[in-house]
Protein backbone atom coordinates (compact mmCIF):
# COMPACT_ATOMS: atom_id res chain seq x y z
CA UNK A 1 0.00 0.00 0.00
CA UNK A 2 1.65 3.20 -1.11
CA UNK A 3 -0.76 5.88 0.16
CA UNK A 4 -1.49 6.52 3.81
CA UNK A 5 -4.97 6.96 5.24
CA UNK A 6 -4.29 10.58 6.27
CA UNK A 7 -3.10 11.45 2.76
CA UNK A 8 -6.19 9.81 1.28
CA UNK A 9 -8.45 11.53 3.81
CA UNK A 10 -7.31 15.05 2.89
CA UNK A 11 -9.14 15.21 -0.47
CA UNK A 12 -12.32 14.10 1.32
CA UNK A 13 -11.84 16.87 3.87
CA UNK A 14 -11.44 19.35 1.02
CA UNK A 15 -14.62 18.13 -0.73
CA UNK A 16 -16.60 18.17 2.51
CA UNK A 17 -15.58 21.76 3.13
CA UNK A 18 -17.30 22.74 -0.15
CA UNK A 19 -20.59 21.02 0.69
CA UNK A 20 -23.46 22.72 2.43
CA UNK A 21 -23.36 20.44 5.42
CA UNK A 22 -22.82 21.33 9.00
CA UNK A 23 -19.15 21.72 9.97
CA UNK A 24 -20.03 19.69 13.07
CA UNK A 25 -21.23 16.79 10.89
CA UNK A 26 -18.07 17.01 8.81
CA UNK A 27 -15.89 16.99 11.90
CA UNK A 28 -17.73 13.95 13.28
CA UNK A 29 -17.25 12.03 10.04
CA UNK A 30 -13.53 12.79 9.90
CA UNK A 31 -13.11 12.03 13.62
CA UNK A 32 -14.83 8.65 13.19
CA UNK A 33 -12.48 7.63 10.38
CA UNK A 34 -9.43 8.86 12.29
CA UNK A 35 -10.53 6.93 15.41
CA UNK A 36 -10.71 3.69 13.42
CA UNK A 37 -7.30 4.38 11.86
CA UNK A 38 -5.82 5.04 15.31
CA UNK A 39 -6.89 1.56 16.42
CA UNK A 40 -5.76 -0.28 13.29
CA UNK A 41 -2.06 0.51 13.05
CA UNK A 42 1.00 -1.63 12.45
CA UNK A 43 2.94 -2.98 15.39
CA UNK A 44 2.31 -3.29 19.07
CA UNK A 45 -0.37 -5.44 20.58
CA UNK A 46 0.34 -9.01 21.58
CA UNK A 47 2.73 -9.45 18.65
CA UNK A 48 5.22 -6.58 18.67
CA UNK A 49 5.70 -6.71 14.93
CA UNK A 50 5.32 -4.04 12.28
CA UNK A 51 3.66 -6.58 9.98
CA UNK A 52 0.74 -7.21 12.36
CA UNK A 53 -2.31 -4.99 12.94
CA UNK A 54 -2.24 -3.69 16.51
CA UNK A 55 -6.03 -3.94 16.97
CA UNK A 56 -6.83 -7.15 15.09
CA UNK A 57 -4.02 -9.30 16.47
CA UNK A 58 -4.36 -11.13 19.77
CA UNK A 59 -2.88 -14.02 21.73
CA UNK A 60 -4.52 -16.52 19.37
CA UNK A 61 -2.81 -15.16 16.28
CA UNK A 62 -1.89 -12.10 14.32
CA UNK A 63 -3.51 -10.35 11.39
CA UNK A 64 -1.22 -8.89 8.77
CA UNK A 65 -1.22 -5.14 8.32
CA UNK A 66 -2.97 -3.64 6.49
CA UNK A 67 -5.91 -5.54 7.91
CA UNK A 68 -9.24 -5.78 6.12
CA UNK A 69 -10.53 -2.70 7.97
CA UNK A 70 -7.65 -0.51 6.77
CA UNK A 71 -7.85 -1.98 3.28
CA UNK A 72 -11.58 -1.15 3.13
CA UNK A 73 -10.94 2.44 4.25
CA UNK A 74 -8.14 2.90 1.73
CA UNK A 75 -10.30 1.53 -1.06
CA UNK A 76 -13.29 3.69 -0.07
CA UNK A 77 -11.05 6.75 -0.09
CA UNK A 78 -9.80 5.90 -3.57
CA UNK A 79 -6.40 4.49 -2.71
CA UNK A 80 -4.58 1.39 -3.89
CA UNK A 81 -4.97 -1.60 -1.58
CA UNK A 82 -2.33 -3.70 -3.34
Amino acid sequence: MTATIPSLLQPMKDRLAKLRTSPTDQAKLIAAIEAVVALHKPGGGYFASDVACHYCSNSIGYVLYPCSTVAALVQALGGDTA
